[in-house]
Parts: C-alpha cells; structure tokens; sequence
C-alpha cells in the first residue's frame, strides 16, 4: 500500500503542476489582452488628439481669415465716414439759405405726388419751415422727408395741415435732423 501512496502522491503533483501551468498562461492571456486593448485604445485616442488639434488649427486659421477680413471692412467704413464728414463740411460750407430754399421747392413742384399739395417753403439760417396742405398723411410724410433730407438742413418746423374728406387736421411741430 504504500507504495500506491507515493503514486498517487506523485500524480496529485503533476496535476497540481499542469493546472498551475495551465492557470499561469491564462492568467498570462489575459493580461496580455488587456495590455494589447489598452494600447490600442491609447493608439486610437492618440490620433483622435492628433485630429482635433488639426481641426482647431484650421478653424483658428479660418477665424483669423475672417477677423482679417473684419479688420479691412472697419477701415474701409472708416474711410468712408471719414469721406463722408468731409463731403459734409464742404456741403455746409457752400449752403445757403437761398439754395436749400430753390433745392426744397423744386423737388416740391417736380414730383408727381405733391401735384395736390399746395406747400410753402421758407427758409432762414438753414432752418426750413414748410406751410400749406397736403392731401393726405402719405404726402405730409413725403414732404417732410424731401425737406429733412436735404443736405445742409438743421431742422424741419412743421406746420403742413392735412387735408381729407373728413375736412382739415393741422399738423404742426418740429422735426430735428
């Protein structure tokens, strides 16, 4: 019997030796699996890095393009207000109260839609006061505009009544320019 003992003993070793072996390397796999994953993945997050950082990179180029674009336009509208207050300048240089009062008038007496007006102008330190009726509100607006519109005019008095079917509604009052 004893020496079945030593056999047995002998095969319980072996086994316990070929499942440790056995558990070892798949332990091993295991391992090595989820080195490879984790490699892979730091790969792939790499490159996605790799990817915004270049995807930044084109769109600040795209928002300097655009600012650069921005900046031009500021100048050039700068340039024109500019242009603008000059040509301004030389217009309040030149203007007379005689001139703004032939300019008004005649663009009054020229158009179609004050052919039912009858619209007085005056002018006096390139203040305009326009008297008289209009047929409608839509002329009273336009005659306003024609006057306020006028380069070289500080202000606009109004005192146009607007006539309708209803009869008379006076109009009267300033417009600032």
């Amino acid at each position: 019997m004893q020496h079945g003992r030593p056999h047995a003993f002998r095969l319980l070793a072996v086994s316990l030796a070929v499942t440790g072996t056995l558990m070892m390397s798949g332990c091993g796999n295991d391992a090595q699996e989820r080195y490879d994953d984790a490699t892979e993945a730091l790969e792939k997050a790499r490159e996605s890095r790799n990817e915004a950082r270049e995807n930044l990179q084109a769109k600040q180029d795209e928002l300097q393009a655009l600012q650069d674009k921005l900046n031009k336009a500021e100048e050039k509208l700068e340039d024109a207000r500019e242009d603008l207050r000059q040509a301004e300048a030389n217009v309040n240089k030149n203007v007379t109260d005689e001139v703004l009062f032939r300019s008004i008038q005649r663009k009054l007496l020229n158009e179609e839609r004050f052919g039912e007006a009858a619209i007085s102008v005056g002018v006096s330190d390139r203040v305009v006061t326009l008297t008289g009726t209009v047929p409608d509100a839509r002329t009273h607006k336009a005659a306003l505009k024609v006057a306020s519109g006028q380069s070289g005019v500080k202000e606009v008095v109004d005192f146009l009544e607007v006539t309708g079917a209803d009869g008379k509604q006076k109009n009267g009052g300033s417009t600032q320019k």
